[in-house]
Formats: structure tokens, C-alpha cells, sequence
């Protein structure tokens, strides 16, 4: 999704959890390490040529010095700045619940 700002991860290999393919897609292209967090819930979305189903973790620590090799840049932002990024279609539906538990701390 080139020119929108996508959440960390990626697709799944045959036999990983989803928390498995975060792990491995934060190393593949962060070059960091973490352990998931808590599980926020699965979304699909029906793009016009594939339909995804996007499941979201919270990532409270991780490890590694963080290095981008597949994205171009990366930007760290408070729940309230996620309005200024024009983000992946996919990604939305995620967007509130984020923001909440970040600004509330649960």
C-alpha cells in the first residue's frame, strides 16, 4: 500500500500463530523483538482485488535496535496524532480501539 501508513506486520506462513507472525515480521523488517501483548481482535477487509482479515496486538516492550528494511520510514505518534496519517483502508477499523487503550492506559 504504497503512500499509506500501515500498522506493523504482515501475511502469515503456514503453521504460525498470528502472534508468531508478528514476531517474525517485526524481525524481518524492523529488525526488533517482542513478545505480543494483548490481543485487540481480528478485522477483514474487502480490498478490490483480495479480502484480508487483519488481527492486532499491543506491543507494550520490545528489544533490538530498530532498523527499517522493507519500509521506507517509520514514525512514533500519541493515540491523538493517528488522525494526521492517511492510513491503509485495512487498518481503520482498528484505529479507536488503539487509541483508547493507549490514552486510557487499560
Amino acid at each position: 500500500m504504497a503512500g499509506y501508513w500501515e500498522l506493523p506486520g504482515g501475511k502469515r506462513e503456514a503453521g504460525e500463530s498470528n502472534a508468531q507472525c508478528l514476531q517474525r515480521e517485526l524481525k524481518e523488517e524492523l529488525s526488533i523483538y517482542m513478545e505480543p501483548g494483548e490481543y485487540l481482535g481480528c478485522h477483514r477487509y474487502a480490498y478490490p482485488d483480495k479480502t484480508i482479515s487483519l488481527s492486532v496486538f499491543l506491543v507494550t516492550q520490545w528489544s533490538g535496535d530498530l532498523h527499517l528494511s522493507v519500509h521506507d520510514r517509520q514514525r512514533w505518534l500519541a493515540p491523538h496524532q493517528f488522525s494526521e496519517l492517511q492510513w491503509a483502508p485495512a487498518d481503520i477499523a482498528h484505529l479507536p480501539e488503539i487509541e483508547r487503550r493507549l490514552s486510557t492506559g487499560s
